[in-house]
């Protein structure tokens, strides 16, 4: 699975090299980016390692 972000803000989806689909806008990009990288991520630890801290 391979979430694709494009400047203009759209987000596509790609599974096993078939577009699924895309979400525009700049929110999901940030929001997505945020389950990892944001104050509260879904595992510290992979935030560390990530931003090698």
């Amino acid at each position: 699975m391979l979430f694709d972000s494009f400047p203009d803000g759209a987000t596509h989806l790609v599974i096993k090299n078939v577009e699924k689909g895309r979400v525009q806008g700049e929110g999901f990009q940030r929001g997505l980016l945020a389950v990892w990288l944001g104050e509260n991520p879904a595992d510290l630890a992979l935030k560390k390692a990530l931003l090698d801290r």
